[in-house]
């Protein structure tokens, strides 16, 4: 809606991003090394935990958009498939036949074929997303395919991501030899104030802008009110972009941004009570309602999804 404004040729912050638009910041290399680490090791499990919203999956995402041809990788973003059916769920996250699968022994089977990839010199690799949701039982049967065979071929690389609560149950006592295949782990933490800014810069020219749109304190007050998580800035920059455009603003400054934050709830409202904002556009004092039908201007329409998110 305001890309053409803001001079954009794409939404700059989508909920779901394209690997594209990925943020390579110092998480992403760390992690990416970890993960090209336990490729080249051939075995073992990764966990890789945040907290919502932090980017896992749209990190692993962008990794395996640029994998090396030699990976093999089936996905599981629905964990209650392996819950019902192990050999069911892993047959479909490598899209190999699971109406062959029902009654296939899952060692004579899926090793199989991962020890047929590994002869082709190609390594396999399952990733589970929302691995919190998985049971210590069916978290011991995983472990039971990351271990080799007598000869070292056929061991599944297995990355497990999921919550901080995933850690939690990782813990677990009978969890042990499991815990003992981890080759490696990490924890995404939200970004800093400098890669917040880093970040939104990042978005804006992915989508095109010739230009800073948000102003410095807007920047900071877009730290401030995201607490660095990523799905929270595109969030608060897509409302403040939109405000920006009913308002016919060229540049998003600092009140605009906290107004953002009051309007979608992203403090509580003891705090709220204490920001003092000044009105960042002519239209905030005197826009009034009108019924959205009356008019199909872009910007109109703009205008009124502003004062409704406003007056709340």
């Amino acid at each position: 809606m305001y890309e053409q404004f803001y001079g954009m040729q794409q939404p700059p912050f989508p909920l779901d991003p394209a690997p594209g638009l990925f943020f390579a910041g110092r998480q992403f290399v760390k992690t990416r090394d970890m993960l090209d680490y336990a490729v080249l090791r051939g075995g073992g499990i990764v966990v890789i935990t945040g907290g919502a919203g932090c980017g896992k999956s749209m990190l692993i995402r962008s990794y395996l958009a640029g994998r090396q041809e030699n990976l093999v990788v089936g996905t599981v973003s629905n964990p209650a498939l392996l819950e019902e059916s192990l050999v069911h769920g892993l047959m479909l996250a490598f899209r190999l036949d699971p109406v062959a699968a029902q009654n296939a022994d899952l060692h004579t089977g899926l090793h199989a074929f991962v020890r047929t990839q590994h002869a082709a010199g190609r390594s396999v690799m399952l990733i589970v997303d929302e691995a919190q949701h998985l049971s210590p039982p069916t978290l011991e049967r995983l472990r039971i395919l990351t271990n080799p065979d007598v000869d070292g071929n056929g061991a599944l690389q297995l990355v497990l991501i999921g919550q901080p609560q995933l850690g939690r149950t990782l813990a677990r006592p009978d969890l042990e030899q499991l815990r003992q295949r981890i080759v490696a782990e990490t924890e995404l933490e939200p970004l800093s104030a400098a890669e917040t800014k880093a970040y939104v810069a990042h978005s804006l020219l992915s989508a095109g802008a010739g230009r800073p749109i948000f102003s410095s304190d807007a920047l900071s007050a877009i730290f401030q009110g995201s607490g660095g998580v990523p799905r929270v800035i595109n969030i608060l920059c897509d409302t403040a972009l939109l405000y920006g455009y009913a308002d016919e603003l060229t540049q998003i400054d600092e009140a605009l941004v906290r107004q953002v934050i009051i309007d979608r709830r992203l403090i509580d409202d003891g705090l709220a009570a204490t920001i003092q904002l000044e009105a960042p556009a002519k239209l905030r004092a005197q826009e009034k309602m009108t019924d959205l039908p009356a008019r199909h201007d872009d910007r109109e329409i703009a205008r009124q999804l502003f004062a409704r998110l406003s007056s709340k």
